[in-house]
C-alpha cells in the first residue's frame, strides 16, 4: 500500500501535535495568581475574577503595568452580551479586604465566638473512649504499663543505693 505522506513528515507532525493541538487560551487565570484570584466574584454574572495585566511603555522608555481583577467569563468569551470585563484595581481590592480582616480579628466578640466554635468542633470524648477501649482490650499494653510503673518506682531506690555504694 502506498502512503499519502512520507514517513518522516508523519513523525514530525506527531511530535508537534501536543504543542499545536490545543484550542483556546488555557493560560487565563493560571499565571500571576494573587491573594483573591478565584475568590472575588464578578458583580454582573457571578463568575470568578482573576488577575489581568495591562503593560505599556511611556515615552521616556519606562515600562509600566497595572494589575486588576477581571471577569474570567468575559475574558474567555470575548464579544458576548452576557458580561463585560468589569476590571477592579487589584491593590485597592486587596487593601480593602485586609483592612476588613483586621477589623474582624480585633473584635473581641469574634475571638470569643471563634474559640467556642473550635472547642465545639474538637470533641475529645470519642477519642478518649477509643483509647480506654484499646487499653482494656490489649493485654500487652497493660503489661507494658505495669512494667514501666515498676521501673519508675524503683528508680529512686536504685539511685540512692548507687549513691550509698559510691560513698563507700
Amino acid at each position: 500500500m502506498r502512503r499519502l505522506f512520507p514517513k518522516r513528515i508523519l513523525t514530525r507532525c506527531r511530535r508537534s501535535k501536543p504543542f499545536v493541538g490545543k484550542k483556546g487560551n488555557h493560560n487565563i487565570g493560571q499565571y500571576n495568581a494573587h491573594l483573591l484570584s478565584g475568590i472575588v466574584k464578578c458583580p454582573q454574572c457571578g463568575a470568578p475574577m482573576y488577575i489581568g495585566m495591562t503593560k505599556w511603555t511611556n515615552q521616556d522608555g519606562t515600562e509600566r503595568r497595572t494589575e486588576s481583577y477581571v471577569c474570567s467569563y468575559a475574558t474567555k468569551h470575548r464579544g458576548t452580551s452576557v458580561c463585560r470585563r468589569n476590571g477592579v484595581v487589584a491593590s485597592q481590592v486587596e487593601d480593602e479586604v485586609m483592612e476588613y480582616t483586621r477589623k474582624i480579628v480585633r473584635n473581641p466578640q469574634f475571638i470569643k465566638d471563634l474559640q467556642e466554635k473550635v472547642m465545639a468542633a474538637v470533641d475529645m470524648t470519642e477519642v478518649e473512649n477509643d483509647i480506654t477501649a484499646y487499653k482494656s482490650s490489649n493485654p500487652l499494653y497493660s503489661a507494658a504499663v505495669t512494667a514501666w510503673n515498676r521501673i519508675l518506682t524503683a528508680l529512686p531506690r536504685m539511685t540512692s543505693m548507687q549513691n550509698a555504694a559510691a560513698r563507700i
